[in-house]
């Protein structure tokens, strides 16, 4: 078994953040603590985007942006 097996089978029994509240706050707990780049990556697409934080660069906030992407 692969280490992205196994974090796909984790994924799979994380609770359902319907409420968007929650998921905003938790994006923005953790792009406002931990760096300026980021990536969202699909391994199964072998697609990625990467999102660079520069002070006053974006007209939205991140989190909103992360979202839309997803």
């Amino acid at each position: 078994m692969t280490e992205y097996d196994l974090n796909k089978m984790v994924i799979v029994q994380l609770p359902d953040l319907k409420n968007m509240y929650k998921v905003k706050k938790t994006l923005r707990k953790f792009t406002h603590s931990n760096g300026s780049i980021y990536m969202l990556l699909c391994n199964e697409l072998k697609y990625y985007t990467v999102l660079i934080m520069e002070d006053n660069i974006l007209n939205d906030p991140i989190e909103d942006v992360i979202i839309e992407c997803l």
